[in-house]
């Protein structure tokens, strides 16, 4: 069997669009670069089905990969709210409010403000006494995805161990799960 390049090519495009949701300048380039993700992600195991699969060897090997993709919290969300965005009509991502939060920065002491001003880049500047200011910027959040009548909650663990992650970190592990996969079949199929 020769080796073939396309499911690395699909992941690597996957990974492009991870870094790309990470610095996205609007919600609106975060939410394509995650709809973008899932779509590079689940075609990297079809390009690795279709290529490896004409091994006699392929079927027993990748039943345990086919297991993980089902059961597994992780990898069953992220390739489900690839099928719920491709096949319905549901949302599968949210939008956070951004805010504001002003507190005493000691609490035994009275905080006092003149006036704030919250720049475009998030910074805050102004006229303030023994006040703490967080500001939050709006992101892109996750929803639990419905697809063929089950429901996939978002992921609170990943091959058994706890996960609590944001999208790209989410993201990330699914990365890395599927470039282990096909180092492992070029290990085992292409000898």
């Amino acid at each position: 069997m020769q080796p073939s390049n396309k499911p690395k090519e699909h992941l690597a495009r996957a990974k492009a669009h991870v870094e790309a949701f990470a610095t996205a300048p609007t919600l609106e380039d975060a939410e394509h670069h995650w709809k973008s993700f899932l779509q590079d992600l689940e075609r990297c195991w079809f390009k690795a089905e279709a290529h490896y699969g004409r091994s006699p060897k392929w079927n027993g090997w990748a039943a345990k990969y086919r297991k993980a993709r089902e059961t597994d919290p992780l990898l069953a969300y992220l390739r489900r709210a690839r099928d719920a965005q491709e096949h319905t009509i549901a949302d599968i991502t949210s939008r956070v409010p951004g805010s504001i939060t002003m507190a005493a920065a000691d609490p035994q002491k009275p905080a006092y403000m003149s006036e704030v001003i919250v720049h475009k880049d998030g910074t805050v500047s102004g006229v303030a006494e023994n006040l703490k200011v967080e500001v939050t910027s709006p992101s892109l959040g996750l929803l639990p995805v419905t697809n063929r009548g089950k429901s996939y909650p978002i992921p609170t663990s990943h091959l058994g161990q706890p996960f609590h992650g944001r999208p790209v970190a989410l993201a990330e592990c699914g990365l890395a799960y599927y470039a282990e996969l096909l180092d492992a079949a070029d290990a085992f199929l292409l000898k």
